[in-house]
């Protein structure tokens, strides 16, 4: 095994037997150059307006946006609800019409037409209210 003799003048505090390049090296300082941004030589960024305090996010503001939105989704967040006691609300009276009148199947499909009529408006109601700009 020979050793290498050492550099004429080894990097201050650094290895008397400095290795060879590395290939890894080379190849990660292309890249570097191909794909890492070069830093901008002037700070693009607009400073705040005179006057300007940042709000900082408390609690209350928190529970605030919160009440807001639940303000905001309540009419949306009972549909389901609304949906499903229409229908049943006139399949019944459909169902108790032919129980009462013996018309059986008849009461029950005029129940469920009118059930489906009203989910329609429903639908249509909750679609016009959605589209009215806010006040």
């Amino acid at each position: 095994m020979s050793a290498r003799p050492p550099q004429d003048e080894p990097p201050s505090g650094g290895d008397e037997w400095p290795d060879e390049p590395d290939a890894w090296d080379a190849s990660d300082r292309e890249w570097r150059q191909k794909w890492d941004p070069s830093p901008p030589e002037h700070d693009e960024t607009v400073p705040p307006p005179p006057g300007y305090r940042s709000q900082k996010t408390s609690i209350r503001s928190v529970a605030d946006s919160y009440e807001e939105g639940m303000r905001e989704a309540g009419p949306y967040l009972t549909i389901g609800l609304q949906i499903a006691f229409s229908m049943l609300f006139f399949v019944g009276a459909g169902w108790a019409l032919d129980e009462w009148a013996g018309t059986s199947p008849w009461g029950i499909l005029v129940g469920s037409v009118l059930g489906f009529t009203g989910v329609i408006g429903l639908v249509f109601k909750l679609a016009a209210q959605a589209n009215t700009p806010k006040k």
